[in-house]
């Protein structure tokens, strides 16, 4: 089965044309990114302004202008995750996408949104019959997963987004080692209740499964700080998250990091030090696939539907 799925996240939205396999793995044949950083158009009382309805609107018509014509032929299902779903008008956002574009949306709960991420991301690291715990840092909050095999047994939504604290960093008085350890102090604080209180057995397989995890995973090849591969010692955060910090926005990006995200990139390898310390490991896998993978793998249960097509305006008298 061939699959378009539309994820419409709080810091990107993107577009995953893959075929589902009998085998359960998912191959992408087509993928296209909009950085709407929407979660920034939402107001401390919680409501999403006109501008983040123009832009992510804008977004979701350029995706669908940018999909080959095959994608059109299959099913298509779309999701939302944290920045809809924790505004006080999302759903009014949703409806605006639909009048204008044709595409149907659905919101993910936290706990849904982790345990696709764990089925999508467990699609390709393997199923083995080691604990394992999946992690999906996104821009407004943190999904984790625990479980053994192909189903999260437990699951955890936490207010922590990479967007948030690239804001906080920036609002830190103190610079250097200073500004890190206060970062780090602010994750630990924040994360720990939701990992220390888990029921599920202690993970053996640390998995990080979001587009920020991925972008760590390059730059620690950049900087030669480890061989090819997707596992990666903790210790090495060590020494890429002061050159993160250090670096100019044009070395960043000369290294394959996106303008959107030059001030995220820092507070990510931060929470990925903490994360893999509070669960007592010493390396951690960066997969390629994950929340998207997952919809696609669940299709089904999303009804899914025919491409997407905007409604004709009414004809004039």
């Amino acid at each position: 089965m061939t699959v378009t799925v539309f994820d419409l996240g709080s810091n990107s939205f993107q577009m995953l044309q893959a075929r589902v396999t009998d085998a359960g793995r998912v191959e992408p044949l087509f993928s296209a990114i909009e950085f709407v950083q929407l979660a920034r158009f939402v107001s401390p009382q919680g409501v999403l302004v006109p501008e983040g309805f123009d832009e992510g609107v804008a977004a979701v018509s350029r995706l669908i202008s940018r999909a080959p014509p095959s994608a059109k032929a299959g099913p298509v299902v779309a999701i939302a995750t944290c920045a809809v779903r924790d505004s006080s008008n999302g759903v009014q956002f949703l409806e605006a996408v639909r009048a204008e574009t044709g595409l149907a949306v659905s919101v993910l709960t936290g706990e849904q949104e982790a345990a696709l991420t764990y089925i999508g991301a467990t699609s390709e690291v393997g199923r083995s019959g080691l604990p394992m715990a999946v992690v999906d840092l996104g821009g407004g909050a943190t999904q984790l997963a625990w479980g053994i095999g192909a189903r999260p047994e437990h699951m955890v939504s936490v207010r922590l987004g990479v967007l948030a604290l690239a804001e906080r960093l920036a609002g830190l008085s103190n610079v250097g080692n200073v500004a890190i350890e206060q970062m780090a102090a602010f994750v630990r604080r924040t994360i720990e209740p939701a990992i220390v209180g888990s029921p599920s057995k202690p993970p053996q397989i640390l998995v990080f499964a979001s587009g920020v995890a991925r972008l760590i995973l390059s730059l620690v090849y950049s900087y030669g700080l480890v061989a090819k591969g997707n596992t990666v010692p903790s210790v090495v955060l060590a020494d890429l998250i002061p050159r993160l910090l250090e670096a100019t926005p044009e070395e960043l990006q000369e290294r394959g990091v996106p303008a959107k995200r030059l001030q995220s990139i820092g507070p990510t390898a931060v929470v990925l030090g903490v994360i893999t310390d509070l669960f007592g490991l010493d390396r951690f896998v960066v997969p390629h696939a994950g929340l998207r993978e997952g919809v696609a793998l669940h299709a089904a249960s999303f009804t899914p539907r025919a491409w997407p097509t905007p409604p004709s305006p009414p004809s004039g008298r």
